[in-house]
């Protein structure tokens, strides 16, 4: 009973949202004609509704940068709604981000269990690679290994290995 790529598509699209996060930081850019001034960035990524009420998960260096303050945080969903998004809570050892938006009908992600996979399973990534202008891109592979022990920044993180092209604006994505 396994669905079909497209049908994949279809059905976890809805559950898909891109998440664009404004920062800033005061006084290290330098002096400018109105006095010290900050700098500002902007990160984009993709994250997962897990209810129909408005809570939004992704990864939290999406929505964390050290040494900047959060301005903003805006959800963008596959409709092209958008809404601001207040930070619920975030971890950047496990690199998980909870989101709430004020919407409600929203359709929930229907989540898996990670511990039944096996290497050579087909896996699809749906994201918004390099940003929005290439929203819900979807990308097919295979898993490629599981449990794979990794430091990413002096954290040891246990992770699964994939094929399926993930870029950078993908963070935060499902992988099904």
């Amino acid at each position: 009973n396994a669905l079909s790529t497209q049908e994949i598509y279809k059905k976890m699209l809805p559950s898909v949202v891109g998440i664009k996060t404004m920062f800033s930081t005061a006084g290290n850019s330098g002096y400018g004609y109105y006095g010290n001034q900050g700098s500002q960035a902007q990160g984009t990524g993709t994250g997962i509704v897990i209810s129909s009420d408005g809570y939004v998960i992704t990864n939290a260096h999406v929505i964390y940068k050290s040494g900047y303050n959060v301005d903003e945080v805006t959800v963008l969903m596959h409709d092209e709604t958008e809404y601001t998004a207040e930070i619920v809570g975030y971890d950047v050892l496990s690199d998980i981000a909870v989101l709430k938006v004020e919407a409600s009908n929203l359709v929930p992600a229907e989540i898996g269990d990670s511990d039944k996979l096996n290497v050579g399973d087909s896996a699809v990534a749906i994201g918004n690679p390099l940003g929005f202008d290439l929203f819900g891109t979807l990308t097919v592979g295979y898993i490629s290994g599981l449990n794979r022990e990794i430091d990413m920044d002096e954290v040891i993180m246990e992770l699964i290995q994939t094929d399926a092209a993930i870029n950078s604006g993908n963070s935060g994505g499902p992988l099904i």
